[in-house]
């Protein structure tokens, strides 16, 4: 019978389709959410050392994460970690509750 199978095509399509989630405090990174996981990507610009012509910019998967919280806290982590050098553990984790409290703000936007 025809009919089942259009069902489960039916289903399929529906968990295929996700929401991008994009704020301009979490850049370089985005949020993609769909019916099974939060995915966190990171759009890249080619190293200029390494670039040629027809380089372009390109998207990289950093991760999948069960909840929003925690792809936000990778995100967090993550812009922390992009600078290279600080000069003290106090500029380290200044630096850490400062990107902490900007996302905590985006979580309790509207709560």
């Amino acid at each position: 019978c025809a009919l089942p199978i259009l069902k489960y095509m039916s289903q399929e399509k529906e968990f295929s389709s996700s929401t991008v989630i994009r704020d301009e405090k979490i850049l370089p990174y985005y949020i993609s959410k769909d019916n099974y996981c939060y995915t966190v990507f990171e759009e890249r610009t080619p190293d200029p050392k390494f670039a040629t012509e027809k380089s372009k910019n390109y998207v990289q998967s950093i991760g999948h994460f069960s909840t929003l919280g925690a792809s936000l806290e990778k995100i967090a982590r993550l812009k922390v970690d992009s600078t290279k050098d600080y000069t003290s553990i106090r500029d380290y984790i200044s630096e850490w509750n400062r990107v902490k409290n900007e996302i905590k703000d985006l979580v309790n936007i509207g709560l």
